[in-house]
């Protein structure tokens, strides 16, 4: 499973292991981008909108596919 990257390929899930998460903007304007009318595809492309966001310019994958658990 992987999500479309706007820089090119897919972002897969993968563990984070980072106390405090930046995410991603919760409006209500990003929250229709996410849903995309219903693809549920549009998370790193809502990311990537915003300059200056850590998670869109570098190679690492984005902090909006991160999850963590008990380890």
């Amino acid at each position: 499973m992987c999500l479309p990257d706007p820089r090119g390929g897919c972002t897969r899930p993968h563990h984070d292991t980072a106390d405090i998460n930046a995410g991603a903007p919760h409006s209500q304007i990003t929250a229709r981008a996410d849903a995309d009318g219903g693809k549920m595809d549009g998370f790193i492309k809502a990311v990537c909108r915003y300059p200056g966001n850590p998670d869109c310019p570098t190679g690492s994958p984005s902090g909006v596919m991160g999850y963590h658990n008990a380890a």
